[in-house]
């Protein structure tokens, strides 16, 4: 299977599991883990995890998933073949930044590379990276050397060294719960993008990792305030998961409240976004039409961005 992969990546560096055991500890004790040749095993729990397609280090073990974790699994198990996946990024390369989608994600990816190179850092965290589509956006505007990514679907990460097949980049792949902070290195920014939402409690799980004191906190979420919480009442903001969670959405107030609590400095960009369906319906695929309204939305963000007033939320949380 590894000579397979060895096949399709080009510049790509995949790290190998084994090595991972100094960036995570184990999910169910929290204490280290030790590499052994064909798995990687807890020192205290004595839990063995193991290697999947040779090239991710897996620390799900389905049987003591929650119910939340299962449906979040079940939605998340794409699998595309490797042919089909390399037209979809020839068509993401030649339709970058010109598709509704690329650039509806545009200005937060801008954002958020901007807080990343504050960070001064070339290995990142990925959390809940899926099959890394925003990693290949971020990639346009900043370069770093390490990429770690945990997500808790096994086919999403095996997708990620078909579309960073092209980038000299090294690449880390974990499976495993978001929700469990397990990461070692207190130095290496922690990436979250359009993950924390999918979750029963983002403000929880965002408290967890301040708790541990790591020095560099990035995201991307959808972000409440009095506007969107009318539409939520009427339905139309706020739709129910597949995984059976109602999203949710960040809040400035609690946000600065848990950075006061636990000693961060807070940056926080906001802009507008509009689902791409209700546009479709509204506006048809006019490229002309697209161009004219991201002009204005984009527009209409720098301004309500100055008393931090959107929908989108970009933010750099950092230890004091």
């Amino acid at each position: 299977m590894l000579n397979y992969f060895l096949n399709i990546v080009f510049m790509l560096n995949i790290i190998p599991p084994q090595k991972l055991v100094d960036y995570v500890k184990c999910p169910f004790c929290y204490r280290s883990l030790t590499a052994e040749t064909e798995y990687v095993k807890c020192q205290t729990c004595n839990k063995i995890f193991l290697i999947y397609k040779d090239i991710i280090l897996n620390l799900i073990e389905e049987a003591n998933l929650d119910l939340f974790a299962i449906n979040e699994l079940i939605a998340n198990q794409c699998y595309v073949k490797t042919n089909s996946l390399n037209l979809s990024i020839q068509s993401n390369d030649i339709f970058l930044w010109k598709d509704y989608y690329s650039q509806s994600r545009k200005k937060s990816i801008q954002y958020l590379s901007h807080f990343i190179k504050n960070t001064k850092n070339n290995t990142i965290f990925f959390m809940g990276s899926g099959s890394g589509k925003e990693i290949q956006y971020l990639l346009n505007f900043l370069s770093f050397k390490t990429a770690i990514c945990i997500d808790l679907s096994l086919p999403a990460l095996s997708l990620i060294p078909v579309r960073l097949q092209n980038k000299e980049i090294n690449l880390g792949l974990i499976a495993s719960d978001i929700r469990n902070s397990i990461i070692i290195p207190k130095n290496i920014p922690i990436v979250f993008t359009n993950v924390l939402h999918h979750t029963q409690d983002m403000h929880n799980v965002l408290e967890k990792y301040l708790t541990e004191k790591y020095q560099h906190i990035l995201f991307i979420e959808p972000l409440d305030n009095f506007f969107i919480s009318f539409l939520s009442a009427f339905g139309i903001s706020k739709r129910i998961e597949y995984s059976g969670i109602k999203p949710g959405r960040l809040n400035i107030k609690l946000i600065r409240n848990m950075c006061k609590k636990y000693g961060y400095g807070i940056s926080i960009k906001t802009l507008w976004s509009f689902p791409q369906d209700y546009y479709h319906k509204l506006f048809g695929n006019s490229i002309i039409i697209q161009k004219l309204f991201f002009l204005l939305i984009n527009l209409f963000s720098d301004i309500t961005n100055f008393i931090k007033f959107g929908n989108v939320c970009i933010g750099y949380l950092k230890k004091k």
